[in-house]
């Protein structure tokens, strides 16, 4: 996220799950009018992975990709397409793993100071939450689930 983003208004945001090699593990499901209310979405996922239901679903004729649905809603989806079901679902199960631990950098701790964002965000190297690339908010057109785990 470039720092100039982060007070511009009705700018949708949604987080991403980086690896230790940054890597994109996973995104949101949905997008988020503020920072505010995108970290206050990731800590509710972190608290509530648990109640978390995954769903693998064929994303064209040989590919899977996974999301995962709480109380009825998509919160969280694959960033990336799989080859087999039984990768795209270690992935998920992976993700499930690695997010209860995830750290939203220093946002989360900045944001509850009432400090000036902008001007913080633009000395970090690279924040975790970006600007959604629909800035309608909708997701992908997706094919129904074939698939339930």
């Amino acid at each position: 996220m470039r720092a100039a983003d982060i007070d511009v208004p009705e700018q949708p945001l949604s987080w991403r799950l980086l690896a230790a090699n940054n890597r994109d593990v996973a995104r949101s499901a949905v997008t988020y009018p503020d920072l505010s209310t995108c970290l206050q979405a990731v800590s509710d996922l972190q608290a509530r992975v648990d109640e978390t239901v995954a769903v693998a679903a064929r994303s064209g004729r040989a590919d899977w990709s996974w999301r995962l649905r709480l109380d009825g809603q998509d919160v969280a989806m694959s960033s990336r397409t799989y080859q087999r079901r039984l990768q795209c679902e270690a992935a998920c199960a992976l993700f499930v793993t690695l997010v209860r631990d995830a750290t939203t950098d220093m946002f989360e701790h900045i944001a509850a100071t009432g400090a000036d964002l902008a001007t913080i965000a633009s000395r970090l190297p690279a924040a975790r939450v970006e600007p959604s690339p629909d800035n309608a908010g909708a997701l992908p057109a997706r094919r129904p689930p074939t698939h339930t785990a």
